[in-house]
C-alpha cells in the first residue's frame, strides 16, 4: 500500500509553511486560506498560583485574549503583553510553542491538565511557553529574590509533564485526520467459469472530516493492458467512484492476458477538497510588545491515495476423452501426441484399460491431438483433432473417439483350368481374378477412420 503527501502551497502562504512539517506527512496540501491580523490585549492580570519566600505572588503571567475573546500565550517574556494592538502574523511558531496554543482549544483532553479549572490550566501553558525564554520559569524560582518558590495547588508536578510533551513535539499542526485504505492490499485473486479473474473482496475506508472528497481509480501500464476494471464485490457492476465503505474487486478477463501469469494493479485517488487544520502562528510586528503563539483554523485541499494489486498465475487446462473400436469396444494403449501449431510437441499419453485418456497442465493456446499408436486391427485417426484452451475453455472433454477395424484381406479360392499347375507360372484367369478382388473393395472410404470430433466440449 502507497500512501504519500507532499506540500504544495500556495504563494502567499510559501514562507508560512516552510518548516511545517507537512512535506513529511502524506499528502499533496494546497491552502484555500490564510491568517490574518488579529488584535491582542490583557483581560486578567495577574494570574499566579506560585508564592514566594514573603508569601506574595510569584511567577505571574497575564491571560491573553484576542478580539473574539479567545484565549492565546504569548512569549518573549522580558516584553510587556499587548494591550489591544494589532498584530500581524510572522510566520509558524515552533513546534513546542504550536503544541502549548493548540492545547487551549480542548484542554480537557491532556491528563496532565484534568481536574484544573479553566484559570489554572491557562496558568500551566502559559508558565511552560516562558519556560522556553525566562531562567526564573524553567527552575522555578521567584523573579525578585531567586528563591525556590512554594507550590500550594500541585501545579509544578503538571507543569512539568506538560513540558515533557511540548518537548517532544515535532509539529504542532493539527489536520482534522484525512486518510484512505483498504482492508487487504494484496487481495488473492481466482479464475471464474467465465474466465475472468476476480480478486477477492477489499473494502476501502475513507475518512473525510469536514471535507468533500472523491475517490476514482487509476490504473498502471499492465492492467490498463489487461482491461482490468473495478467492480462492486456483491454486484459485479464497474465502478467509477468509489465511497467509504465500498467493497470492490479487481476485475480481469483471462483471454486479454492470454492465460499467462501477471500482477495489475489500481491506485484509488482520493481528493478532500474544503479540509480544515490548525496551524500555530507566530504573531508579532511591534517590537515593543510580546509576540503571541496563536493558532488559526486554515482550509485546505488533499490529495490522498492507496494501492490495491493482486497476481495471476498462468491459466492450465486440460484434454480428456474415450477411445473405442467401432463396434463400442473400449481401446487400450492408444497413444495421443499434443503438439503446437508449428508441429512441437507437449506430451504424450496412453488410453487406459478403460479407453480413457488424460492430459493434463495444457497451456493456454490452440493445440492439435495426434493419434500415434494404434492398437493392431484398428485404422488410426487420419486428421488430429483441434481445442483451445481460453479462460472460458479450461477443461475440453472430447466426444467419444471411435478407431474403425482395418480391412481383411480375403483368400483366393481354387480355380479348375483343366489344366495341370506349373510350379513358377500363375494360371492367366488367376492373375485376371486376383486383379479385380484386389483392385475392388479398397475404395470408397474404407481407410477412412470412423470418428468425426468436429466440435470439442469445455468449459
Amino acid at each position: 500500500m502507497k500512501i504519500t503527501r507532499a506540500l504544495a502551497a500556495t504563494a502567499t502562504l510559501t514562507a508560512l509553511m516552510v518548516g511545517s512539517g507537512v512535506a513529511g506527512a502524506a499528502a499533496d496540501v494546497t491552502w484555500e486560506s490564510s491568517p490574518g491580523p488579529h488584535t491582542f490585549s490583557v483581560d486578567v492580570t495577574p494570574v499566579s498560583y506560585m508564592v514566594d519566600s514573603s508569601g506574595d505572588a510569584a511567577l505571574r503571567v497575564e491571560h491573553i485574549v484576542d478580539e473574539n475573546g479567545r484565549a492565546l500565550l504569548c512569549a518573549q517574556f522580558d516584553r510587556p503583553s499587548p494591550s489591544g494592538t494589532q498584530l500581524q502574523p510572522l510566520g509558524r511558531a515552533t513546534p513546542q510553542l504550536a503544541y502549548l496554543a493548540n492545547q487551549l482549544e480542548h484542554p480537557e483532553l491532556n491528563p496532565d491538565l484534568a481536574g484544573l479549572d479553566a484559570m489554572q490550566q491557562y496558568y500551566v501553558l502559559q508558565f511552560v511557553a516562558h519556560m522556553y525564554d525566562s531562567p526564573h520559569f524553567a527552575a522555578f524560582t521567584d523573579v525578585q529574590d531567586g528563591q525556590r518558590v512554594a507550590d500550594p495547588h500541585g501545579l509544578i508536578p503538571r507543569i512539568t509533564a506538560v513540558k515533557a510533551r511540548a518537548d517532544a513535539a515535532s509539529n504542532g499542526d493539527f489536520f482534522e485526520g484525512h486518510k484512505i485504505s483498504v482492508s487487504e492490499p494484496v487481495p488473492a485473486s481466482a479464475l471464474d467459469a467465465e474466465g475472468f479473474w476476480l480478486s477477492d473482496p477489499v473494502t476501502v475506508s475513507v475518512q473525510a472530516g469536514s471535507a468533500q472528497v472523491t475517490v476514482k481509480p487509476t490504473w498502471n501500464e499492465a492492467a490498463t493492458a489487461a482491461g482490468t476494471t473495478l467492480v462492486d464485490a456483491a454486484t459485479g457492476a464497474p465502478l467509477e467512484a468509489v465511497a467509504d465503505g465500498a467493497q470492490v474487486r479487481l476485475k480481469t478477463s483471462a483471454d486479454k492476458l492470454a492465460g499467462k501469469a501477471g500482477r495489475v494493479g489500481v491506485t484509488l485517488d482520493a481528493r478532500f477538497d474544503g479540509g480544515t487544520a490548525k496551524i500555530g502562528y507566530l504573531y508579532g510586528g511591534d517590537e515593543q510588545v510580546q509576540q503571541i503563539v496563536g493558532y488559526d483554523e486554515i482550509t485546505y485541499n488533499e490529495h490522498l491515495s492507496t494501492d490495491i494489486s493482486t497476481a495471476y498465475t498462468p491459466v492450465l487446462g486440460s484434454l480428456s476423452g474415450t477411445k473405442e473400436g467401432s463396434a463400442g469396444e473400449r481401446l487400450a494403449g492408444v497413444e495421443f501426441t499434443v503438439k503446437d501449431a508449428g508441429g512441437t510437441a507437449l506430451t504424450t499419453v496412453a488410453t487406459a484399460s478403460d479407453g480413457t485418456f488424460t492430459v493434463p497442465d495444457v497451456p493456454w493456446g490452440t493445440w492439435f491431438l495426434h493419434e500415434t499408436k494404434t492398437p493392431e486391427g484398428y485404422l488410426p485417426l487420419s486428421q488430429p483433432v483441434e481445442v483451445t484452451i481460453d479462460g472460458a475453455h479450461r477443461r475440453i472433454d472430447l466426444p467419444t473417439i471411435t478407431n474403425d477395424k482395418a480391412p481383411v484381406a480375403k483368400g483366393l479360392s481354387t480355380i479348375n483350368t483343366g489344366r495341370p499347375p506349373s510350379d513358377n507360372v500363375l494360371d492367366p484367369a488367376l492373375v485376371i481374378a486376383a486383379g479385380v478382388l484386389l483392385g475392388g473393395g479398397v475404395g470408397g472410404g474404407a481407410w477412412c477412420v470412423g470418428s468425426r470430433v468436429t466440435q470439442a466440449m469445455g468449459h
